[in-house]
């Protein structure tokens, strides 16, 4: 996706309808920061999955909206079912590894010996 500086996403204040708000949201999430000396480009994602507990939950709701859009979309199934399989590794390593912070937390807290 192309960064909205160059008008291919449309301006939002003037343009209110859901896919152009639905682009924006992807491209914030994904695509916002382009690293220095690479073409590679990251996103609110990982930096709002920094947040203990806030971050991977928001992200992951806005992504469980997105696929709710695209089902309601009608996007085609190919493309639908990389998205499910996208958002449901990515809410799988996240909700992991928070349940293993809290077994290791716990484990600090109440000893089992």
């Amino acid at each position: 996706m192309t960064s909205p500086e160059n008008g291919s996403l449309g301006d939002p204040a003037k343009k209110t309808d859901k896919a152009t708000i639905l682009k924006w949201v992807a491209f914030l999430l994904d695509d916002l920061i382009t690293l220095p000396g690479t073409e590679k480009r990251i996103g609110l994602d990982p930096i709002l999955g920094l947040i203990p507990g806030f971050g991977d939950f928001a992200t992951s709701s806005v992504g469980l909206t997105l696929l709710a859009a695209g089902a309601k979309k009608r996007v085609p199934k190919s493309v639908y079912l990389r998205m499910i399989v996208n958002w449901a590794l990515n809410a799988l390593i996240v909700f992991a590894s928070i349940g293993a912070v809290a077994w290791w937390g716990a484990r600090l807290i109440w000893p089992s010996n």
